[in-house]
């Protein structure tokens, strides 16, 4: 029975949400809505529209930067998952973070929800960004960032050079035009790029094998891989294995830098 109410008791006895954007309702949202503080839901400005997205801001006293969260296609940030899960741990560790639903949109409409989320951080102080994207929200934040530093320019010198660095997240297989496209993108980036594949599925880890060794071939040096857990696929609600290794990686590579206001 696909009430609200039986589709949240899915949520909640299953341990993890196996729902995706196309199964929500605007009552199931709520739903997922009611367990945050107030504070937690914002929002954003969006081609003159308001659009609702998900703010923490970090928790320990010490800020390193900001993270722009993209979940995967047709999947609410709040589903419980690795979008859920960094979002609060990374919060919990330096992070302010800010989980933006592109889930249902074309890339053209993403890079504008993106730019959004970018300017709410910089209405919070926030100028030193990151961005993260889970399988097609990786595609889109790829393709946002080969457009705001293309034309030879690099990350410094360009206009946007609060952006700092990418993380791809469980990319797998993908079309060949779409996957000729995402190889050219992430080849002209001049920002550090972790690429975090799932372990145990085998069609990530073909797909990051065969995607590792075009990035060395096209002379990419700003290009590194993670192996994650089996268990990344489903992670929730805590700090583990894989949001360190995420976290560390930031901390490496974004934490420190000083940007123009």
């Amino acid at each position: 029975m696909n009430t609200p109410i039986a589709l949240l008791l899915t949520l909640l006895m299953s341990g993890f949400a196996p729902l995706s954007q196309a199964q929500l309702s605007a009552g199931d949202i709520q739903h997922l809505e009611m367990k945050l503080d107030a504070v937690e839901k914002v929002a954003i400005e969006v081609g003159g529209q308001q659009q609702t997205a998900y703010y923490l801001k970090e928790a320990s006293g010490k800020a390193n930067g900001g993270l722009l969260l993209l979940s995967d296609s047709k999947r609410h940030p709040l589903l419980k998952g690795s979008i859920e899960t960094l979002r609060y741990a990374l919060a919990e560790n330096h992070w302010h973070t800010l989980a933006i639903d592109t889930s249902t949109v074309d890339m053209e409409q993403a890079g504008a929800i993106i730019d959004a989320g970018m300017a709410f951080l910089n209405q919070r102080g926030v100028f030193n960004i990151a961005i993260l994207g889970e399988g097609n929200g990786a595609l889109q934040a790829v393709n946002f960032l080969s457009k705001k530093t293309g034309s030879g320019q690099t990350a410094e010198q360009s206009a946007f050079n609060q952006l700092r660095a990418v993380v791809l997240l469980h990319v797998g297989t993908l079309a060949e035009k779409q996957n000729t496209t995402f190889n050219q993108q992430l080849s002209q980036l001049t920002l550090p790029i972790l690429d975090a594949y799932n372990n145990g599925i085998p069609q990530q880890k073909l797909a990051a094998s065969e995607r590792g060794l075009k990035m060395r071939r096209n002379g990419q040096k700003l290009y590194q891989q993670a192996r994650l857990p089996a268990s990344s696929a489903t992670m929730q609600g805590q700090d583990n294995r894989t949001t360190r290794r995420i976290r560390g990686w930031l901390d490496k590579n974004v934490a420190g830098f000083m940007v123009s206001q």
